[in-house]
């Protein structure tokens, strides 16, 4: 009996140094497959909620929190495709504008499709983006909007902005700037066309500046931001991705003009 005792002793370090091993190049493996030259590393997503809109629904609004549907709008079909038409009267300026507040998040992200009516002819105007201004009770602006400054503490915004060429760019309400135009690039949008812009956000660190704005069209990135001041105190934070569509300039349509919108995704 004593004799057998090493053996199966013997026998079952072998065992254990033959699994340790197995074990040892299975982690090596897995490894080098994760650290591959040109993989790419995974990164956290920086939003916690998500809202998406197809327009599939007649009553669409009420899923925003809204109580009435968004004036001079309609639900168009198209190729069996159904989507919001944003109109724009003649003699006006305003199309629509809605909110989606989004609480004290710091960061943010908008995707929507887009489209200018084929006779589209404009000075310039204001799409969608983010923001946070003063209103009072009637949805009159007081600040950081409306040409009115914004203070980095109770008010900014950053819609997009589209010129009269049609190139996009951002619109800012920040401290010390109004209506600050940062052109995208020299990307122009084509009228009767779908786009695809995406638009993002992250408030600096108050007393730096260090707020980041991106944006991209058709998935092509033409801005990367990282040195925007937005506010001055941790309480003024993204507020809105705000659905702003506006005929701007002096002049205003002679004829009855649209945008159409489709497939939008807010993260925030």
């Amino acid at each position: 009996m004593s004799s057998t005792v090493p053996q199966r002793q013997r026998r079952l370090l072998v065992v254990a140094i033959a699994l340790s091993l197995l074990v040892g190049l299975t982690a090596v493996a897995a490894n080098a497959q994760g650290t591959a030259p040109g993989a790419a590393a995974t990164s956290p997503s920086p939003y916690t909620y998500t809202k998406t809109e197809t327009f599939g629904a007649t009553n669409w609004w009420t899923t925003w929190g809204l109580t009435s549907k968004p004036w001079h709008t309609a639900l168009v079909t198209e190729s069996g495709n159904q989507f919001l038409r944003v109109g724009f009267p003649a003699g006006s300026h305003n199309g629509t504008s809605w909110k989606l507040p989004t609480g004290t998040s710091d960061a943010a992200r908008i995707q929507y499709r887009i489209r200018f009516s084929p006779n589209w002819q404009s000075q310039g105007g204001k799409i969608p983006g983010f923001g946070n201004p003063t209103v009072d009770a009637a949805g009159v602006c007081l600040g950081g909007c409306g040409l009115l400054p914004a203070d980095g503490i109770t008010s900014w915004s950053g819609r997009a902005h589209y010129d009269s060429a049609l190139g996009l760019g951002t619109y800012l309400y920040v401290p010390g700037k109004s209506e600050w135009v940062i052109q995208w690039g020299a990307v122009r949008l084509v009228p009767g066309q779908w786009y695809t812009v995406e638009y993002t956000v992250k408030m600096n660190t108050p007393g730096q500046n260090d707020g980041v704005m991106t944006a991209t069209i058709n998935g092509q990135q033409l801005m990367n931001a990282t040195n925007l001041n937005f506010r001055s105190v941790p309480t003024l934070h993204v507020g809105n991705a705000w659905f702003d569509f506006y005929y701007g300039g002096s002049a205003v349509p002679a004829q009855t003009m649209w945008m159409d919108v489709d497939d939008i995704t807010v993260d925030w």
